[in-house]
C-alpha cells in the first residue's frame, strides 16, 4: 500500500531519553547515532520534551558554541580549568536544557501536514509523532520525507497515490529550507574553528589538506593557498621517528580512534616548534572515514621548560649520586668500628637509612628525566630470562618470602629500551615481596602470551589496597598508610615511574586487590606481528 500518513513513513523504533538522563550521555547518543534530536519521555512512555542539536548550540542553553570555543582556547592552558568546565557540563540533566513544549504530529497526519510543519518551523528537526494519549509512537525527520520523495516515484512512476498530494510549492519550500539549514550549520562550524585560538587542520583520508584555520597559518607561516591539497610532511611535518607515524596511522586509519601525542614540526622559515597532537577521524553514517581533524596547540615554550627541567634534574642527580655513594661507604665503615657506643651506632644506622632513601630518590629522579625521550635506544632481549634473573635477585634479598615463577612458552622476545623496561619489572617484583604477608609471604609471578600480547602479573598475599587509595595508587609521591607501615623510607615515586614508562611504551598497567586475596599488578605488552611470526 502506498504511504498516506506519517504512520507509513515514520521511524517506529525510536531512541529516547528520560528527563534525568545526563546531558553528556544524551549528547553522546546524538553524536554516535548522527541524530538531530532525541525525544524525552517519562516512565509510562509519554512525551515530555525533546532535546535537539539546536538546544545544545543555542546561546541561551547550558552548552553552546561559545563554551566550545572556550574549551578549544584552553586546551593548552591549565588542566584543572578544563576539568572544572567538563565537571559543570557533566552534572547537567536533559530536563534543564530540553524543549518541554515540543512541536508534535499525530500518526494520522498527512505528508503535506508534515511538510508544512517543517517549512514553518525550519529549526525543528525531527518531530515526535504521538498517539491520542500523547504517548511517543514514532519520529519523523526531513530525511524521512526526502527518502520517500526519492524512493516513491521510482517504485510507482505512473501511479498517482490517492489522498492528499504534495504541491510543488511545498516541496520546493522544504528543499529551500533544508539547504538554508545546512548552510547555517556550515557557517556555524566555520565560524567556530576559524576564530579558535588553537591551530586546527582538516585533511582527506589520504592526509591531503582541505582546510586550515587562521591560527594554523600564523603558527606554520604558510598561507592557505600554499598548503591546500598538499601533505603535511611535504610542508612542516616528517620530523618524528618512523615508529611515531606508524602508530599514528594505525590508530586513526585502521582502528578509527583518536590519536594523542606531541609532535615536532618546522615552520616555513625553518624554525622548529612543538605541538600537542589531537587527531580525530570523522566518520560517516556507515562508519567509513571521511576526514581527519587535527587540533594542535603550540607547546614550544612548555617543551623548552620541560627540557630545562629534565636537564636540571639529570645534572643535579648525577652530581649527587657520587657523594651519596661515598657517604654510604663511610657510614658503613664507621658502623663496623668497635670503638663507638651503642647510641652512636644507632645514630649511624639512622644516617645510613636516610642516605639510602635519598640515594633511591635521586635514582628515581634520574629515571623520570629519561621517560618520554624518543632518543632511547632499543634492543631485542628475552623477557623471560630477564624476569628469572630479577626473581632470583629479589628472592635473595627476601629469603623468608616464597617465590613462584611460571612462564607459558619458550620464547618471550621483546624489542624496546631494556633499562626502562627492567625498571618496571624490578619495581613490581620487589614491591610484591616487600608488601607480602609478614608471617608467610608468598609472591607469584606469571608471564604468558595471549592474543598477540605478553601478559605479566605479579601477585602477593599481603594486605589489600584500601578502596579510597586505589584511584591515587599511580600518583606522584603517594604512599598509603599501609605502605608507610610496612616499608619505611619509600619515595612514593615507584608506581608513578612505572605508569609513566608503560604509558610511554604504549603498554597497559592495572591492578586487582581484595581483602584476603592480596594484590596483583598486571602489565600488557603488545607484540608485533613479526615477533609473533618468529615464534611459530
Amino acid at each position: 500500500m502506498d504511504p498516506k500518513t506519517l504512520k507509513d513513513i515514520m521511524t517506529k523504533e525510536v531512541v529516547s531519553v528520560s528527563p534525568e538522563t545526563s546531558l553528556f550521555d544524551a549528547a553522546k547518543l546524538l553524536y554516535k547515532n548522527r541524530f538531530n534530536g532525541l525525544p524525552v519521555v517519562d516512565g509510562i512512555g509519554a512525551l515530555v520534551g525533546i532535546l535537539t542539536e539546536y538546544d545544545l548550540v543555542n546561546i541561551d542553553s547550558a552548552i553552546h558554541i561559545p563554551t566550545l570555543q572556550r574549551i578549544l582556547r584552553r586546551l593548552a592552558l591549565e588542566k584543572d580549568g578544563i576539568e572544572k568546565e567538563f565537571e559543570t557540563i557533566a552534572a547537567l540533566k536533559v530536563a534543564g536544557v530540553m524543549n518541554d513544549d515540543p512541536l508534535t504530529l499525530k500518526e494520522t497526519a498527512t505528508l503535506e501536514e508534515a511538510v508544512t510543519a517543517f517549512t514553518q518551523h525550519h529549526r525543528v528537526n525531527p518531530i515526535p509523532v504521538v498517539d491520542a494519549q500523547k504517548r511517543l509512537v514514532g519520529i519523523v525527520s526531513r530525511s524521512d520525507l526526502v527518502k520517500f520523495f526519492i524512493d516513491f516515484p521510482a517504485k510507482k512512476p505512473r501511479i498517482t497515490p490517492p489522498g492528499p498530494r504534495l504541491s510543488e510549492a511545498a516541496v520546493g519550500a522544504m528543499v529551500e529550507k533544508s539547504v538554508s539549514l545546512l548552510e547555517d550549520k556550515i557557517l556555524l562550524f566555520q565560524s567556530t574553528i576559524s576564530t579558535a585560538d588553537q591551530a586546527i587542520l582538516i585533511t582527506d583520508i589520504d592526509a591531503k589538506i582541505i582546510y586550515a584555520n587562521k591560527a594554523w597559518e600564523r603558527l606554520s607561516g604558510y598561507s592557505m593557498d600554499e598548503i591546500l591539497g598538499k601533505h603535511p610532511n611535504d610542508l612542516w611535518g616528517g620530523h618524528m621517528p618512523k615508529e611515531f607515524y606508524d602508530k599514528l596511522w594505525q590508530t586513526i586509519k585502521t582502528e578509527k580512534k583518536p590519536f594523542v601525542s606531541q609532535v615536532k614540526n618546522v615552520k616555513k622559515d625553518g624554525t622548529e616548534y612543538w605541538q600537542d597532537d589531537y587527531i580525530t577521524p570523522i566518520l560517516d553514517e556507515k562508519g567509513d572515514i571521511r576526514f581527519f581533524m587535527s587540533i594542535e596547540p603550540d607547546i614550544t615554550d612548555k617543551k623548552q621548560k620541560d627540557q630545562f627541567r629534565e636537564e636540571f634534574i639529570s645534572i643535579i642527580g648525577h652530581q649527587l649520586r657520587n657523594p651519596l655513594k661515598s657517604i654510604s661507604w663511610m657510614v658503613e665503615w664507621l658502623g663496623k668500628s668497635s670503638a663507638i657506643s651503642d647510641e652512636d651506632r644507632r645514630k649511624i644506622e639512622e644516617i645510613y637509612k636516610e642516605n639510602k632513601s635519598l640515594a633511591s630518590f635521586v635514582e628515581d629522579l634520574l629515571v623520570l628525566s629519561r621517560v618520554g625521550k624518543n632518543t632511547l635506544s632499543k634492543e631485542k632481549f628475552d623477557l623471560k630470562v630477564e624476569i628469572e634473573a630479577i626473581v632470583g635477585e629479589v628472592k635473595q634479598a627476601n629469603p623468608r618470602v616464597e617465590f613462584v615463577f611460571e612462564a607459558e612458552g619458550a620464547d618471550f622476545s621483546l624489542t624496546t629500551n631494556k633499562p626502562m623496561a627492567m625498571q618496571i619489572f624490578v619495581n613490581l617484583i620487589y614491591n610484591a615481596a616487600e608488601y607480602s604477608d609478614k608471617g608467610a609471604g608468598k609472591v607469584e609471578i606469571s608471564l604468558q602470551l595471549k592474543n598477540g600480547e605478553y601478559i605479566f602479573s605479579s601477585h602477593n598475599n599481603g594486605p589489600d589496597i584500601a578502596e579510597e587509595d586505589r584511584p591515587k595508587i599511580f600518583s606522584k609521591f603517594f604512599r598509603s598508610d599501609v605502605a608507610k607501615e610496612m616499608k619505611k623510607g619509600g619515595t612514593g615515586l615507584g608506581l608513578f615511574i612505572i605508569k609513566s614508562i608503560c604509558d610511554n611504551f604504549g603498554w597497559q598497567i592495572w591492578f586487582e586487590s581484595s581483602a584476603g586475596h592480596g594484590t596483583t599488578f598486571y602489565v600488557k605488552m603488545p607484540v608485533s606481528s613479526q615477533m609473533i611470526n618468529d615464534k611459530f
